[in-house]
């Protein structure tokens, strides 16, 4: 494992997939729960990166993901 993603499983958060949408041929709604009970400081407008298959062999690039904020409920996380 890289150094890069040594820091990300240090510093990142875990969430579950607990819907997935697809909205159009490239476009899918996903919603999310973070694994802890910690809320995010999150300001509308912001995005939310995402690394995926952090225990899969890929490049960084591939699993490096940019997400717009839909809607977020700090009270379910």
């Amino acid at each position: 494992m890289g150094i890069i993603e040594s820091l990300a499983k240090r510093f990142s958060r875990k969430a579950i997939v607990v819907n997935k949408q697809q909205i159009t041929a490239q476009t899918y709604h996903i919603s999310i729960k973070l694994q802890d009970s910690k809320a995010l400081s999150y300001k509308p407008g912001e995005f939310l990166r995402l690394m995926v298959g952090l225990d899969q062999p890929a490049k960084l690039s591939e699993m490096l993901r940019t997400y717009s904020v839909w809607n977020y409920d700090a009270g379910s996380h």
